[in-house]
């Protein structure tokens, strides 16, 4: 990250907004978005649980460089980020990515997380390489503020 955007402000913002929008291209060229839930081991490293018969799973086999989107409305918030994505191999990364993702599911209405309801192939750990956040904090700030807009390369 550039000085002015922390580290640290991406990890809070990804921890207390864990559902995400993450943005594929299909074989086509085809735009896609997909609802997740994702966790962040660092403030360039983001991991989310899918299947591999998924279409977002398809996409990035295909096309890895994906996006990332989070809002906040009660905050009037979001954060935009792109990077690279790959089927994650590692045990000891795979462990700490589920722990951490099952802290996540555990603190929602419905304690399944919703892949798990679908038939798709088999699970994986998808992780994302951030090349580039930019954080908006809208509340607060006037029309036109030069501090609405935080970013950096990850």
């Amino acid at each position: 990250m550039s000085d002015s955007l922390s580290h640290h402000e991406v990890l809070d913002y990804v921890a207390e907004n864990p559902v995400m929008v993450l943005g594929t291209l299909g074989a086509d060229g085809t735009p896609h978005g997909a609802a997740i839930y994702g966790v962040a081991t660092s403030s360039d490293q983001l991991y989310f649980v899918t299947k591999t018969e998924t279409q977002k799973c398809r996409d990035i086999v295909l096309h890895p460089t994906v996006s990332i989107t989070i809002v906040n409305a009660s905050e009037n918030s979001s954060l935009q980020a792109n990077g690279r994505a790959r089927v994650e191999n590692e045990p000891h990364t795979i462990e700490i990515v589920m722990t951490k993702i099952t802290s996540v599911y555990t603190r929602t209405a419905d304690w399944l997380p919703p892949i798990a309801k679908i038939r798709a192939g088999t699970y994986c750990i998808i992780g994302v390489k951030l090349r580039f956040v930019r954080l908006a904090r809208f509340k607060g700030e006037p029309i036109g503020s030069a501090h609405i807009f935080r970013e950096g390369n990850a």
